[in-house]
């Protein structure tokens, strides 16, 4: 009975160990190749983990969680979006996942114009106006390097996916969709 016994739970072990799934992988700016220590990675279900001080991390869950959209996130940066992680493997290695720069910044600047001081109000509207045009130029700089920019994932290359909304700059690489040549 005893040897029937661990025989099942052997069994139900094993079972249970291959509906699971390690997605590992190292976060960091192609800019500069430096690690992002401490990015942020979760799925939409609330699965989180934080990467180590060199930009690693390793996070282990079940399959059923890999239709969910994988999210990697830096402050600074714009969010990372990875869609169709694949569902055949026990470990998904990731390599080096890119993050590029978000908005430039925006000053902290108040002018405190008096209602009647149109020539203050006037220097405000057009210092905001320039800063805006800078923000939108940086931006546009950035969306060129990620336009040149390919991700590599099981010799295969990825192109990066931006939001061309200014206020929420995000990126999404598709694992389904690689580069033709």
């Amino acid at each position: 009975m005893k040897i029937v016994l661990s025989i099942i739970i052997m069994v139900f072990s094993t079972f249970l160990y291959s509906q699971s799934v390690t997605i590992k992988g190292k976060v960091i700016s192609p800019a500069d190749t430096t690690a992002l220590g401490f990015s942020t990675v979760h799925f939409d279900n609330d699965m989180v983990t934080n990467c180590d001080s060199s930009g690693k991390f390793s996070l282990t869950l079940d399959k059923s969680i890999l239709k969910d959209t994988l999210k990697i996130s830096f402050i600074g940066f714009r969010q990372l979006f990875i869609v169709n992680l694949p569902k055949n493997t026990d470990t998904i290695d990731l390599g080096e996942i890119p993050m590029f720069y978000g908005n430039k910044g925006v000053p902290m600047a108040d002018f405190f114009c008096r209602w009647i001081d149109f020539r203050c109000k006037r220097r405000a509207k057009l210092f905001w106006k320039n800063v805006e045009k800078e923000n939108k130029e940086y931006v546009m700089k950035v969306n060129y390097e990620i336009d040149n920019y390919r991700y590599i994932y099981n010799d295969k290359k990825y192109r990066l996916k931006y939001n061309e909304n200014y206020f929420n700059l995000t990126l999404t690489i598709d694992l389904l969709e690689p580069e033709k040549y």
